[in-house]
């Protein structure tokens, strides 16, 4: 098992088709100095990559050109991972969140957080970074102060919000990208049957590299919204270890 589990490149399977990787670049320049500060400090990890390729070929698409572009920033990934895979796991996070959040009509499922929303901020210091790995205990989940200034304070606002995670036409079903999201944070801390959805791990040793006791994700700033739901749904699943790692989620938006 690493330390941490760094998912530190999201990409889309038409950007990927393409090879436009100009959405990657501030994004690595983060990963850098978040790696630096790992290695100074002895955290071991693994570099990982997720292929948004819901509604593209499924594991038909190049990643040769990504690979080396990631590793001419000196970046090489451990793993490159296709979120289709996630499709497999849904039913089960479905069949484990309370039923009170949770409302079918014939041709979607709603999840309906009634908890409190927690507000993401961009970024922390290197500084506050290494100070709560050293401390053993890491909430990257920090909160915006009412003019958006960071704060150490909780500052939550109670909230009732409907989500579409799952639409149904006939006998396709589509899940959204929150729950997707949920699936693959859980694979990460190496949780079944999540991980066991994964299709490219060609090794023991390979499978418990990428399992982190603690995961990161850099992000560009569009995807809060939706990273906000996947800490929802975590919060209102019915297994507490799950709502533990909570405390273990960190992210790095820009």
């Amino acid at each position: 098992m690493s330390d941490v589990n760094l998912e530190y490149c999201h990409i889309y399977a038409e950007e990927l088709k393409n090879n436009d990787f100009s959405e990657l670049k501030a994004g690595v320049g983060i990963t850098k100095d978040i790696i630096a500060q790992f290695e100074r400090t002895g955290i071991t990890y693994s570099l990982n990559v997720l292929v948004d390729n819901y509604f593209g070929e499924h594991h038909h698409l190049d990643i040769e050109p990504l690979r080396s572009y990631l590793a001419s920033e000196g970046l090489p990934p451990d793993g490159i991972y296709w979120e289709a895979d996630m499709a497999t796991a849904c039913n089960e996070m479905i069949s484990n969140l309370k039923p009170v959040t949770v409302t079918k009509s014939s041709d979607e499922l709603n999840f309906i957080s009634t908890g409190y929303d927690t507000h993401l901020f961009r970024s922390k210091t290197t500084e506050t970074l290494k100070s709560s790995f050293l401390r053993g205990s890491i909430n990257f989940l920090s909160p915006l102060s009412g003019d958006g200034s960071q704060t150490g304070r909780a500052n939550h606002c109670q909230h009732s919000s409907r989500t579409v995670i799952v639409q149904y036409n006939g006998d396709n079903v589509r899940y959204g990208c929150p729950l997707l999201s949920a699936c693959w944070t859980l694979s990460r801390f190496g949780i079944s049957p999540y991980i066991d959805a994964l299709s490219t791990f060609d090794s023991i040793q390979k499978k418990q590299k990428f399992i982190g006791n603690q995961i990161i994700t850099v992000l560009p700033l569009m995807y809060m919204n939706v990273e906000s739901t996947v800490i929802d749904l975590l919060s209102n699943m019915r297994s507490k270890t799950i709502k533990k790692l909570r405390n273990k989620i960190g992210y790095r938006f820009y």
